[in-house]
């Protein structure tokens, strides 16, 4: 691997958390674009009639209260990201859960043996962004 990005020059590391950032808006835009989509299928089953697709009207509470979820946790994200941008040179950790009962259940933002707590001497901002887009998709994914 090339020179860590701590040793790089700030204005690299600046790049590619702009890059970072606009990669994760792009994919809370696909996202919700996907859950778009499922919502119009859940309000078809709706208005056409769950037994025609052998659905009961519980499965179809059960879907749209997953849809409901989904954009709420989708909103959640776009706030942390905004917040995040705000936050500029800010020590505070970017990535903090919307609230302490939000997915994903387990800690994915836990430190590995030898990483870095966030927060601390030697974290620098691409790392907290990938920790940040990691928990991202990993909550969308508890999801499916």
């Amino acid at each position: 691997m090339a020179a860590s990005s701590s040793t790089r020059g700030g204005v690299e590391e600046t790049e590619e958390l702009a890059y970072a950032r606009s990669e994760l808006k792009a994919t809370l835009s696909a996202l919700e674009a996907d859950l778009e989509d499922l919502e119009e299928s859940v309000r078809v089953v709706e208005t056409t009639g769950p037994r025609y697709f052998g659905l009961d009207d519980s499965e179809v509470q059960g879907r749209r209260r997953y849809v409901r979820d989904v954009r709420h946790e989708l909103e959640n994200m776009r706030a942390e990201v905004a917040a995040s941008e705000n936050q500029g040179s800010s020590s505070t950790p970017r990535y903090a859960p919307s609230s302490p009962t939000s997915r994903p259940k387990a800690n994915v933002l836990a430190p590995r043996p030898g990483e870095n707590i966030p927060g601390e001497k030697g974290d620098d901002d691409q790392a907290a962004w990938s920790r940040m887009e990691q928990q991202a998709c990993t909550s969308i994914l508890y999801f499916t």
